[in-house]
């Protein structure tokens, strides 16, 4: 879990906002360990939990259902840098968001957002990958925020969503959403994400600069490079991918990144990766996640973690954490 990091920045707004809440952020911050001076360097990368502590800390000292929402509309996409300026530059909406899902580990390297298409709709998928005990509610709460204020930016106020989905049940905080959220949301889904119409992203923007564009691009991938976690993380987000079709073998996983079994099973060595430990991986985070914090039946679990029946799933989860889907259930579900 100590790979799990972010960039300070992502807290951007956060002393004023307790402020406003009538709250003394001080309090919040040795609470948790630090000061603000751990956080005077935007630009570090700082605890993806020691993030979460802050956010879920705020919200609870101020009976705030949306903080996390609410600390995305004080930042906007703004604090993104080098990013905000390449999917600025990108000559279509699709680009920028293709843009903004590749590079999204430059900021932090506890989530992934992917892109993909199903005939005449495009769906925007973001995943937190971190699986600690702290809640992920109101970091979603941001990240959604924050993807909206995106969406304003690169559609210029004019790109809207077909609709909106939350992997957490209707709460509070929709209220607040509902007023900004010019679309309908589901709750309970199987993902966080958008839902665009294909041809709308495939606008051109006004304002690109395509030359511009791949200057920044190939800035940021040289000073990225390729570390074994990114490939580690994006992977995963790949088997996902593969599980929502029904097929997570690693031929299929393979064949969805271009490569042969064979290529991918020697990259999967040379980062010491099995690819059935990353599989296994990413069908507990996902089960874990929505017995957490979802109503969804195991069977329905089990089914969109493809095992063929409930009996496999409960076998594969009791083997790993030493008790039933359904106990584990009971202990860490979150209203």
């Amino acid at each position: 879990m100590d790979n799990y990091v972010i960039r300070a920045v992502a807290l951007s707004g956060y002393d004023v906002l307790v402020g406003e809440l009538g709250g003394d952020v001080e309090s919040l911050y040795a609470a948790a360990g630090v000061t603000r001076a751990d956080f005077d360097d935007p630009e570090k990368f700082i605890p993806y939990e020691l993030y979460l502590k802050l956010l879920n800390s705020a919200a609870e000292t101020l009976s705030c259902d949306d903080f996390g929402f609410q600390l995305s509309e004080k930042k906007g996409g703004s604090h993104l840098g080098i990013l905000s300026l390449i999917i600025q530059t990108s000559p279509s909406v699709l680009d920028a968001l293709h843009s903004f899902s590749r590079f999204l580990h430059f900021q932090s390297k506890s989530a992934t957002l992917s892109l993909h298409s199903e005939g005449e709709f495009t769906f925007w998928k973001h995943t937190i990958h971190y699986q600690g005990d702290e809640s992920l509610r109101h970091a979603y709460l941001n990240a959604t925020g924050v993807g909206n204020s995106i969406l304003s930016l690169i559609g210029n106020g004019s790109l809207k969503p077909v609709s909106g989905y939350s992997i957490f049940n209707k709460d509070k905080a929709a209220a607040h959403a509902r007023g900004i959220f010019k679309y309908p949301v589901t709750y309970n889904a199987e993902f966080s994400g958008w839902k665009f119409k294909t041809k709308d992203l495939q606008q051109t923007r006004p304002d690109a600069d395509p030359a511009l564009n791949e200057l920044l691009k190939s800035q940021l991938k040289t000073s990225l490079g390729e570390d074994g976690q990114n490939f580690e993380l994006n992977m995963k987000d790949v088997i996902r991918r593969c599980l929502a079709i029904g097929d997570p073998s690693i031929d299929r996983v393979a064949n969805y990144l271009g490569k042969n079994r064979r290529s991918l099973q020697r990259q999967l060595e040379s980062q010491q990766l099995m690819y059935k430990d990353l599989l296994d991986d990413v069908r507990l985070e996902m089960a874990m996640h929505h017995l957490r914090y979802s109503n969804m039946s195991l069977t329905h679990i089990a089914d969109m973690l493809c095992y063929s029946d409930l009996s496999a799933f409960s076998r594969f989860f009791s083997k790993r954490l030493e008790t039933t889907p359904s106990r584990w259930r009971k202990l860490h579900l979150r209203p």
